[in-house]
């Protein structure tokens, strides 16, 4: 499924106290797809003109929201084909091309962030069996696609940490329909809005997040039933040490349709719809002993539609600079579900890295 072969190189530098640069460039190849590429993951300057103003430009990873793995409001692209092979928690988060500005106020910070439009990379069609049909879906180029704008304001109240989100994308999801000429995707303009806060309970730490998502215009004969055009979010979670150097956490997230009747109609007909309200559970156990040296852990994702994914793993590192890395990802359900759709792409993987 994957051979793959990739280098990194990290370049920072700061130019006084207020100006810094970073470029990050990667060049890999893939042995199992006959792909491969030189490319800059991270490029950007970081400036500082008070203590209060940072603006950041270029290309960088941006992270919002307070959940774990399941995401509500970070409306940045995630990389799942990366995720999906092993390649760990911090390949998941793709980069964007992008403007930040950073405020902080007396009693509140503020984020704005202008993009250029970015779907989330999907599992690759040449090694994942689920994505056969995505592979021969045309995109849908005849729209508009204009920047990316987020906003963030957040504060500290009582204890807690608390946000306010605000945003307009192109859809990090594509959704497949049926057009005149066949399969056909698209990404359409989404409005979010959404809360979360964060503190300390009962000895460990929980959070909670919620939003609601608004597509753009409607579209009929979609094969993609896990596309809601309008649609609910909730999660709570829950982590706490259980053990000397082993964490343990819990997530619940709820989802659904704002609007019912607009989702039913834009179903293609025999594609059977989701429930009123998707659950998903989300369980991590992970520990590290022997100075940090070695780590295990897993990860598991239940929904209410009976589909799972579990992710069981654990590291090494002999040595500085050294780690050795091993798991599997397992998938099981019905075909249609979000992680059922992938049982054939059951995988286990190993991965050794080295940096100085």
């Amino acid at each position: 499924m994957a051979q793959e072969l990739l280098g990194e190189l990290l370049y920072e530098h700061r130019f006084g106290q207020q100006v810094s640069a970073t470029a990050r460039v990667e060049a890999y190849h893939d042995g199992a797809i006959s792909q491969g590429a030189a490319h800059l993951r991270e490029g950007f300057a970081d400036w500082s003109p008070t203590s209060a103003l940072n603006l950041k430009f270029g290309r960088q990873v941006l992270t919002w929201g307070v959940s774990d793995y399941l995401y509500v409001n970070d409306v940045f692209p995630k990389n799942y084909d990366a995720f999906f092979t092993g390649a760990g928690f911090d390949r998941m988060k793709e980069p964007v091309d992008a403007a930040r500005l950073a405020f902080h106020a007396t009693t509140a910070d503020f984020e704005a962030v202008l993009s250029r439009s970015k779907g989330d990379k999907m599992p690759n069609a040449d090694r994942f069996v689920a994505m056969a049909m995505a592979k021969s879906a045309v995109a849908d180029d005849s729209k508009n696609h204009g920047a990316d704008v987020a906003l963030k304001a957040s504060t500290h109240a009582a204890g807690w940490d608390v946000a306010a989100y605000g945003a307009s994308f192109e859809s990090r999801e594509e959704r497949l329909y049926m057009g005149a000429s066949g399969l056909r995707s698209d990404r359409p303009r989404t409005r979010h809005l959404g809360l979360s806060m964060t503190g300390n309970f009962a000895g460990g730490l929980v959070w909670g997040e919620a939003a609601v998502r608004t597509t753009h215009g409607n579209q009929s004969a979609v094969v993609s039933r896990q596309f809601l055009p309008s649609a609910f979010k909730l999660i709570g979670g829950y982590s706490r040490e259980v053990g000397q150097e082993i964490t343990a956490s819990a997530q619940l997230q709820l989802e659904g349709p704002a609007s019912r009747s607009r989702y039913l109609d834009s179903l293609a007909p025999g594609v059977r719809p989701l429930k009123p309200v998707t659950s998903t559970l989300h369980l991590r156990v992970q520990g590290r002993w022997i100075n940090q040296t070695l780590g295990a852990g897993a990860l598991l994702f239940v929904s209410n539609e009976g589909d799972s994914h579990l992710n069981p793993f654990v590291s090494w590192s002999p040595a500085d600079g050294w780690t050795f890395e091993g798991g599997a990802n397992v998938f099981n359900g019905k075909p249609d579900t979000r992680y059922g759709a992938f049982k054939d792409d059951s995988n286990v993987y190993v991965l050794g890295r080295f940096s100085f």
